[in-house]
Protein backbone atom coordinates (compact mmCIF):
# COMPACT_ATOMS: atom_id res chain seq x y z
CA UNK A 1 0.00 0.00 0.00
CA UNK A 2 0.82 3.76 -0.54
CA UNK A 3 0.89 6.24 1.57
CA UNK A 4 -1.08 9.39 0.50
CA UNK A 5 1.10 12.26 -0.35
CA UNK A 6 -0.49 14.68 1.97
CA UNK A 7 -2.33 13.87 5.31
CA UNK A 8 -5.97 14.55 5.95
CA UNK A 9 -4.81 17.41 8.48
CA UNK A 10 -2.70 18.73 5.72
CA UNK A 11 -5.48 18.88 2.86
CA UNK A 12 -7.93 20.20 5.17
CA UNK A 13 -5.65 23.30 5.66
CA UNK A 14 -5.17 23.75 2.44
CA UNK A 15 -8.75 23.20 1.41
CA UNK A 16 -9.43 25.92 3.84
CA UNK A 17 -6.68 28.58 2.25
CA UNK A 18 -7.68 27.69 -0.88
CA UNK A 19 -11.49 28.76 0.36
CA UNK A 20 -10.25 31.75 1.94
CA UNK A 21 -8.21 33.03 -1.04
CA UNK A 22 -11.06 32.07 -3.92
CA UNK A 23 -14.19 33.20 -2.38
CA UNK A 24 -12.93 37.35 -2.38
CA UNK A 25 -12.09 36.81 -5.74
CA UNK A 26 -15.17 35.85 -7.04
CA UNK A 27 -17.10 38.52 -4.75
CA UNK A 28 -14.61 41.16 -6.26
CA UNK A 29 -15.25 39.66 -10.03
CA UNK A 30 -18.86 39.93 -9.08
CA UNK A 31 -18.54 43.71 -7.46
CA UNK A 32 -16.62 44.72 -11.11
CA UNK A 33 -19.21 43.40 -12.82
CA UNK A 34 -21.99 44.59 -10.98
CA UNK A 35 -20.23 48.54 -11.24
CA UNK A 36 -19.97 48.10 -15.03
CA UNK A 37 -24.12 47.24 -15.02
CA UNK A 38 -24.51 50.37 -12.76
CA UNK A 39 -22.12 52.88 -14.89
CA UNK A 40 -23.77 52.02 -18.19
CA UNK A 41 -27.44 52.78 -16.62
CA UNK A 42 -26.89 55.96 -14.90
CA UNK A 43 -27.06 58.98 -16.28
CA UNK A 44 -24.36 60.30 -18.49
CA UNK A 45 -22.38 63.87 -17.26
CA UNK A 46 -24.35 66.85 -18.52
CA UNK A 47 -23.14 69.55 -20.92
CA UNK A 48 -24.89 72.26 -20.04
CA UNK A 49 -24.92 75.63 -22.40
CA UNK A 50 -26.50 78.74 -20.54
CA UNK A 51 -28.43 80.90 -22.48
CA UNK A 52 -28.91 84.15 -21.16
CA UNK A 53 -32.18 86.22 -21.11
CA UNK A 54 -33.83 86.92 -24.72
CA UNK A 55 -30.95 84.58 -25.95
CA UNK A 56 -31.45 82.21 -28.33
CA UNK A 57 -30.16 78.40 -27.67
CA UNK A 58 -29.86 75.63 -30.68
CA UNK A 59 -29.96 71.41 -29.28
CA UNK A 60 -30.90 68.87 -31.77
CA UNK A 61 -31.17 70.97 -34.43
CA UNK A 62 -33.85 73.26 -32.90
CA UNK A 63 -33.34 77.11 -32.31
CA UNK A 64 -34.78 77.71 -28.87
CA UNK A 65 -36.05 81.34 -27.80
CA UNK A 66 -38.24 81.99 -23.98
CA UNK A 67 -41.01 84.97 -24.83
CA UNK A 68 -42.07 85.48 -21.81
CA UNK A 69 -42.58 83.89 -17.73
CA UNK A 70 -45.41 84.38 -16.00
CA UNK A 71 -47.00 82.62 -12.61
CA UNK A 72 -50.33 81.70 -12.03
CA UNK A 73 -51.75 79.87 -9.39
CA UNK A 74 -52.53 75.96 -9.45
CA UNK A 75 -55.50 74.07 -10.69
CA UNK A 76 -57.86 73.14 -8.18
CA UNK A 77 -56.11 69.98 -6.33
CA UNK A 78 -54.39 68.61 -3.55
CA UNK A 79 -51.29 70.71 -4.18
CA UNK A 80 -52.34 73.88 -1.95
CA UNK A 81 -51.44 77.20 -1.73
CA UNK A 82 -48.10 76.85 -1.36
CA UNK A 83 -47.46 75.94 -5.06
CA UNK A 84 -47.45 78.10 -8.52
CA UNK A 85 -48.05 77.07 -11.63
CA UNK A 86 -45.01 78.72 -13.90
CA UNK A 87 -46.01 79.07 -17.54
CA UNK A 88 -43.08 80.04 -20.00
CA UNK A 89 -43.76 81.02 -23.51
CA UNK A 90 -40.69 79.87 -26.05
CA UNK A 91 -40.82 79.99 -29.76
CA UNK A 92 -38.27 77.30 -31.34
CA UNK A 93 -37.66 76.93 -35.24
CA UNK A 94 -36.61 73.56 -36.28
CA UNK A 95 -33.01 73.85 -39.39
CA UNK A 96 -34.29 70.86 -40.54
CA UNK A 97 -36.46 67.65 -40.95
CA UNK A 98 -34.64 65.47 -37.81
CA UNK A 99 -34.99 68.59 -36.07
CA UNK A 100 -38.91 69.06 -36.46
CA UNK A 101 -39.47 65.28 -35.27
CA UNK A 102 -37.21 66.71 -31.56
CA UNK A 103 -39.16 69.40 -31.72
CA UNK A 104 -42.24 67.32 -31.65
CA UNK A 105 -41.41 64.79 -29.53
CA UNK A 106 -38.03 64.37 -29.32
CA UNK A 107 -37.27 66.58 -25.42
CA UNK A 108 -38.25 66.98 -22.72
CA UNK A 109 -38.52 69.86 -19.67
CA UNK A 110 -37.56 70.73 -16.41
CA UNK A 111 -37.77 73.44 -13.71
CA UNK A 112 -34.16 73.49 -11.46
CA UNK A 113 -33.31 75.40 -8.52
CA UNK A 114 -29.82 76.27 -7.88
CA UNK A 115 -29.14 73.41 -5.31
CA UNK A 116 -30.22 71.06 -7.58
CA UNK A 117 -33.81 70.01 -7.25
CA UNK A 118 -35.95 70.04 -10.24
CA UNK A 119 -39.07 69.77 -11.10
CA UNK A 120 -40.68 67.73 -14.10
CA UNK A 121 -42.56 70.34 -16.74
CA UNK A 122 -44.86 69.72 -19.95
CA UNK A 123 -44.58 71.92 -23.11
CA UNK A 124 -47.68 72.39 -25.84
CA UNK A 125 -46.35 73.55 -29.29
CA UNK A 126 -48.82 74.96 -31.04
CA UNK A 127 -49.32 73.25 -34.40
CA UNK A 128 -46.93 70.59 -35.92
CA UNK A 129 -43.02 71.86 -36.36
CA UNK A 130 -41.52 71.99 -39.79
CA UNK A 131 -38.17 72.83 -40.42
CA UNK A 132 -37.38 75.93 -40.90
CA UNK A 133 -40.61 77.52 -39.36
CA UNK A 134 -41.19 79.61 -36.01
CA UNK A 135 -43.87 77.25 -33.70
CA UNK A 136 -45.05 78.84 -30.52
CA UNK A 137 -44.47 76.20 -27.43
CA UNK A 138 -45.99 76.92 -23.72
CA UNK A 139 -43.87 74.97 -21.24
CA UNK A 140 -46.08 74.79 -17.49
CA UNK A 141 -44.94 73.33 -14.34
CA UNK A 142 -46.00 73.27 -10.60
CA UNK A 143 -42.69 74.35 -8.28
CA UNK A 144 -42.76 75.83 -4.44
CA UNK A 145 -43.79 79.71 -4.08
CA UNK A 146 -40.81 79.94 -3.02
CA UNK A 147 -38.70 78.78 -5.53
CA UNK A 148 -40.45 80.37 -8.65
CA UNK A 149 -38.09 83.25 -8.86
CA UNK A 150 -35.08 80.73 -8.38
CA UNK A 151 -35.59 78.28 -10.99
CA UNK A 152 -34.27 78.18 -14.44
CA UNK A 153 -35.89 75.66 -17.53
CA UNK A 154 -33.86 73.31 -18.65
CA UNK A 155 -34.75 71.84 -22.19
CA UNK A 156 -33.17 68.30 -22.36
CA UNK A 157 -32.96 64.82 -24.94
CA UNK A 158 -35.75 62.44 -23.81
CA UNK A 159 -33.98 59.17 -22.89
CA UNK A 160 -34.82 56.99 -26.14
CA UNK A 161 -33.23 59.87 -27.82
CA UNK A 162 -30.10 60.40 -26.33
CA UNK A 163 -26.23 60.59 -28.18
CA UNK A 164 -24.05 58.43 -26.67
CA UNK A 165 -21.51 60.64 -24.04
CA UNK A 166 -21.97 63.46 -23.02
CA UNK A 167 -25.88 64.97 -22.38
CA UNK A 168 -25.95 68.09 -24.50
CA UNK A 169 -28.78 70.42 -22.89
CA UNK A 170 -30.04 73.94 -22.34
CA UNK A 171 -30.77 75.47 -19.15
CA UNK A 172 -32.01 79.55 -19.78
CA UNK A 173 -31.92 82.15 -17.23
CA UNK A 174 -35.72 83.16 -16.48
Amino acid sequence: MTEPVVSPRDRRVLEALLVAVVVPALLAFHWVDESRNVRRHLEPPEKATVVAKNGIGRLSGVRWRVLERRTAPPLKGPSGPDVTELRIAMVLRPEDAAGAKTAAYGVEYRLVDGAGRYWSADGLVSGTPRANTVSRLTVRGTVPRAKVEAVSLEVRPRPGTRPKGTLPLLRFAL
